[in-house]
């Protein structure tokens, strides 16, 4: 496949649709409580949920784009969430469908006891489950290239789903103007991650046509708010997000009807960003300086080995490749040994893993050689695909297709089956007059070395602008700044 065909399926912003889809495991609309329980009462105190299913319409923009349906039920021993969600979208002219399937077990006190979760987008399926026991959760996870994986994490506070805030927040009615903070687990970064609560006045909304009076909560995670009106019986009943998303509950005929099949808006493009005036002569350019508005800068990490901020102000410089470790910033360097562990969907430590990275690597002369080498396999090896899945290097490995986010956490097991130590970084990269929404990998061979497997390039052009850098995943962080950042081109070539 040429490189320019190549270059646009690895750019969606697939996982705005996925995070955004994502919540949706943790959210339920209920039938209002008897009474008002309090936090963490005793059993025999706490109020009935009337068993109940409730469905929800998935707009994007003013089209339908799928459905969601959940049902609530009390057992002995809190309570059961269960919800199945599918939505159709279009990235990059190629309409994708994600389906998934979830429940969670609450306790009393609402807070998370065990969890089943899976999605599925015609490539690739990923399913986890888990239970928690005291201080830690055990995840067993499966994917389209591996059997069951099981491991630890470890929980500092009392854990959360979405579903069990939502009850929280029913349970002690806070006040306009009341700020709570939770530990919510994320299924798909499986880790926890804080998220706020803001409950803010009443307003009318409008849903499926029908003004209707409800109180308006924020909810924050990973710098990505969501907002969804609640009525006084306790029913979520209009939620938004990014991208003109947004979710209203209705009866069944109004969630399924008139679903489309070939949706028109794209993605990516809802997502890209557009800067003031191009930039020419890409690949060639040793430095960048753009200009940063319209998100809380503070909150990413624009502070790397080849970028500088100042103020608003970004200047990203092309690296050399030769050892020069002096002249990085102390906070450009982040402990390498981090970056060699395993992880849930970079499975370094797999042998179908190992023996590939020997054998790509077997006759490389040093590490900048071998990054070089990985870096092509990937490039040669994976088809340049948008694909709206949880990513893991097992399961891409097994397909052998993916966008850059596959690419990266590949890369990133075969890097670190290696020897070397290797991070993910997720931003925006330039193409085609707009930056759009990227991930690549970054690579300690003494000093820190970028390289892309979707362009086949050891450095990354200036244009990739890194924003965040994970162990283990590819950027759901990012979420919060879909739609809100704009770039301004301030200078090319040698800052």
């Amino acid at each position: 496949m040429a490189l320019y065909r190549q270059k646009w399926f690895c750019f969606a912003c697939i996982l705005g649709i996925v995070l955004f889809s994502g919540l949706l495991w943790f959210r339920f609309y209920r039938h209002p409580l008897s009474e008002d329980p309090g936090r963490g009462l005793p059993n025999d105190t706490m109020p009935d949920v009337v068993p109940c299913e409730t469905w929800k319409a998935i707009f994007i923009k003013d089209e339908k784009a799928g459905y969601a349906v959940s049902r609530v039920n009390r057992t002995n021993t809190g309570y059961r969430v269960e919800e199945t969600a599918a939505v159709r979208f279009n990235a990059m002219g190629m309409i994708q469908n994600i389906d998934m399937a979830t429940r969670s077990e609450l306790n009393f006190d609402f807070s998370l006891d065990a969890f089943d979760f899976s999605i599925r987008s015609g490539l690739f399926d990923f399913k986890a489950s888990g239970v928690v026991d005291g201080s830690v959760l055990t995840v067993s996870t499966t994917g389209a290239g591996f059997g069951e994986h099981r491991y630890d994490i470890r929980i500092k506070t009392r854990p959360y789903t979405t579903a069990g805030i939502l009850l929280d927040l029913w349970a002690n009615r806070p006040e306009t103007g009341t700020r709570l903070f939770y530990s919510l687990f994320d299924p798909a970064a499986l880790q926890f991650v804080p998220a706020t609560v803001h409950v803010k006045a009443l307003e009318t909304v409008q849903v499926f046509g029908v003004p209707v009076r409800a109180r308006a909560v924020d909810l924050s995670v990973n710098n990505l708010t969501q907002t969804l009106w609640i009525n006084r019986e306790g029913r979520v009943v209009l939620e938004t997000g990014m991208l003109g998303m947004r979710l209203e509950a209705g009866t069944r005929e109004q969630a399924m009807a008139g679903i489309t099949r070939t949706p028109r808006h794209d993605l990516t493009r809802l997502a890209a960003v557009i800067p003031d005036k191009p930039i020419e002569n890409q690949a060639a350019l040793t430095g960048l300086v753009i200009g940063l508005s319209g998100i809380d800068l503070s909150a990413y990490d624009f502070e790397t080995h080849r970028q500088t901020l100042d103020g608003s102000r970004l200047t990203i410089t092309r690296e050399s490749l030769a050892p020069d470790t002096a002249s990085q910033a102390p906070q450009a360097r982040p402990d390498p040994a981090r970056f060699l562990s395993a992880g849930p969907f970079i499975q370094s430590d797999h042998p179908k893993i190992i023996q590939l990275a020997r054998s790509i690597v077997q006759d490389a002369s040093d590490d900048l050689q071998k990054i070089r080498k990985l870096v092509t396999w990937v490039f040669e090896q994976i088809d340049k695909q948008p694909t709206p899945s949880i990513p893991d290097a097992l399961s891409t490995l097994a397909v052998k297709k993916g966008d850059c986010n596959e690419h990266a956490v590949l890369l990133a097991a075969l890097g670190r089956a290696a020897g070397i130590p290797t991070r993910i970084e997720t931003g925006l990269t330039y193409l085609d007059g707009r930056f759009m929404y990227h991930a690549w990998n970054v690579f300690f061979i003494g000093h820190w070395v970028t390289g892309d497997a979707v362009f086949n390039q050891v450095p990354a052009d200036v244009t990739h602008v890194g924003i965040m850098t994970s162990e283990n995943e590819t950027g759901t962080a990012l979420a919060g700044m879909i739609g809100n950042i704009q770039i301004t081109i301030l200078k090319t070539g040698q800052p």
